[in-house]
């Protein structure tokens, strides 16, 4: 039985515990190009660094897991360096709400009907644009969405940030909506 599932957010805890120079291992389990060409081959992750596991598999008895790193302590974006871990060289970590999480609005007070500046500066996808609900209210109950952006609230450093997402099944009619990351809670999928 895994400890861990796809999407959780881990932190080494032991560097030793990481599989290095297995290409091999790595073009058997990875299939996107990309993600298999971010395998650091020769190198381990540093103690306490944080990431998110990708694809998980069983080896010899042994739970493998394949982590792409965040690229700060701030967990707020991806790197492209990933690593073959063991499950004892991992613990689970909750980094918050980041890009690409499935949420549900838990409050909707923090919703931004109609904050033009912010959609501006962070969202260049017309479809998206297209579906920003812009001078309305939040009328569906209990749907799921996927955020799409995550920056702060102003130019400035510091402010609160603010999400944009988008809503992922037929409850909430595929619209996307304006929302501070406080008004969100995170959906953990299984």
């Amino acid at each position: 039985m895994f400890k861990f599932d796809v999407g959780d957010n881990v932190r080494i805890i032991n560097e030793n515990e990481c599989y290095v120079d297995e290409p091999s291992m790595v073009a058997d389990h990875i299939k996107d190009p990309y993600l298999a060409a971010c395998y650091c081959m020769s190198s381990q992750p540093c103690e306490d660094d944080i990431g998110q596991i990708l694809v998980m598999w069983e080896d010899n008895g042994q739970n493998i897991y394949y982590v792409r790193a965040y690229e700060d302590d701030n967990c707020d974006r991806l790197s492209c360096y990933c690593y073959l871990m063991d499950e004892s060289g991992l613990e689970g970590v909750d980094v918050g709400i980041k890009e690409g999480d499935t949420v549900k609005v838990v409050e909707r007070g923090y919703l931004y009907a109609d904050y033009i500046g912010w959609v501006r500066r962070n969202i260049t996808d017309l479809d998206l644009l297209a579906r920003w609900v812009y001078g309305g209210r939040m009328l569906e109950n209990d749907g799921l969405y996927k955020v799409v952006k995550i920056a702060p609230h102003s130019e400035r450093t510091g402010c609160a940030e603010l999400a944009f997402i988008k809503g992922i099944d037929s409850t909430v009619s595929y619209k996307c909506y304006l929302i501070g990351v406080d008004g969100l809670g995170k959906v953990k999928h299984g």
